[in-house]
């Protein structure tokens, strides 16, 4: 059965080692997954046997000693999201040779050097992956960077996604709230989930739950799937008056267009 990322929708998908910080629970009943191309960690439910056996020592578990629970980064609400990718080599005709993955970055590079943020960002993409070639963290982020101060939303938001997890730079909610509220600004709606999250928790940011809100409603009209419930859980947390500021702001608020 082939295993898709649920952030990305992509089949390059390899199996996870397990970490300390995992639901115990998780362990026994399910497989962890890391997806190639934009790097979201998952998990899928075993198969059959591998549960049948779960089961059993998890019974025992509870008899004896309880299941230890985990934690999660954000606890009540889904992992940040990742969008950002880089566009998978045309499939081969077969009998053809697999085509080498080094002219395709060198054309690239050869691309981005002239300044074209697009190219910038995807070689900055291919550089986190690995997908064409070799990873190399440093070089993604210098390629990303580039594109992200030419106003490229795509590249501003995937060097937020990398500051929050740490993900070959050093975390930093600062410098991840800076980024995602520039793509923000721009309308991508997971940048404006993830900037209502920050908001919310106070990351990066002091807490403000009217401009929590206002981000999620934005998300939520471009039909983000977790903005609209994060937005009504942040909705109990206000009066009245705030509320209907937070819902005039998001009337008003336009977006910045940048032209790359």
């Amino acid at each position: 059965m082939t295993i898709k990322c649920p952030a990305c929708k992509s089949t390059h998908v390899r199996r996870s080692h397990w970490r300390r910080g995992d639901p115990a629970g998780r362990m026994l009943l399910f497989t962890a997954h890391r997806c190639r191309n934009c790097h979201e960690r998952f998990f899928r439910l075993a198969s059959a046997p591998f549960i049948g056996a779960g089961v059993v020592v998890l019974a025992a578990l509870a008899i004896g000693l309880g299941v230890a629970l985990g934690s999660a980064f954000f606890n009540a609400e889904p992992e940040m999201e990742s969008t950002a990718s880089v566009t998978p080599p045309a499939p081969v005709e077969s009998g053809s040779a697999p085509p080498s993955p080094l002219p395709a970055r060198e054309l690239l590079a050869a691309t981005a050097d002239q300044g074209d943020a697009k190219a910038q960002f995807q070689l900055g993409m291919s550089y986190r992956s690995g997908e064409v070639g070799s990873r190399d963290y440093p070089l993604s982020y210098k390629w990303l960077e580039k594109s992200a101060q030419q106003g490229y939303a795509e590249a501003q938001y995937a060097l937020g996604v990398m500051h929050v997890a740490g993900d070959g730079v050093l975390q930093s909610f600062p410098a991840a709230f800076r980024w995602f509220e520039q793509a923000a600004q721009q309308n991508h709606a997971d940048a404006q989930f993830n900037l209502g999250r920050m908001y919310r928790r106070g990351y990066g940011v002091s807490a403000n739950n009217s401009q929590a809100y206002m981000w999620f409603n934005l998300a939520a009209a471009q039909g983000h799937s977790g903005a609209r419930e994060a937005r009504d859980n942040v909705l109990t947390l206000m009066n009245a008056d705030d509320v209907r500021k937070a819902q005039q702001a998001a009337q008003d608020w336009r977006p910045e267009v940048v032209k790359n």
